[in-house]
């Protein structure tokens, strides 16, 4: 399959809405604690995050169709990690279709350890929901190691 992982442009801002709200859609309705209504039309921050120097966003694109993205901002010390300065994987997602093998997903993680690293950055950060066992599989295939866990108890039902 030949593609290109790309920095995004403001011309791909549709395709990246549409990836994003698919991403959304597919956590949230799989997370036991979220209880609203379910309905993503727009990621409202992607405009905002596109024209900022500590953000990137690179998209991998098949013959003009973008399938693929992963949006990275840049962090300072703070709570979650104590290091002066690091990035962090806002979101990431992949078409279902072109996930087979790790080509997309391995060359979008590359571009933004690339671009982590020429903005000075020492380390890269993730979340990942406790029900995205394939993501968490992933992540650790791309050597991210646990730092932290976060756990919930529900008090009372909603």
């Amino acid at each position: 399959m030949n593609y290109k992982i790309r920095k995004a442009k403001k011309r791909d801002m549709s395709a990246i809405n549409e990836l994003w709200c698919k991403l959304s859609y597919d956590q949230i309705s799989k997370d036991p604690y979220f209880d609203q209504n379910i309905e993503f039309k727009e990621y409202g921050n992607l405009r905002f995050a596109m024209s900022k120097k500590y953000c990137a966003i690179f998209v991998a694109e098949v013959q003009n169709k973008i399938v693929g993205f992963i949006e990275t901002v840049l962090h300072h010390k703070d709570y979650y990690f104590p290091a002066d300065d690091y990035a962090y994987v806002f979101h990431m997602y992949v078409e279902e279709d072109y996930r087979m093998g790790l080509t997309l997903s391995t060359d979008l993680v590359k571009a933004t350890e690339a671009w982590a690293a020429s903005m000075g950055c020492s380390y890269l950060e993730a979340d990942v929901l406790s029900h995205n066992t394939k993501m968490e599989t992933l992540i650790k295939y791309y050597k991210f190691k646990p730092y932290t866990a976060r756990y919930v108890k529900r008090l009372r039902e909603k």
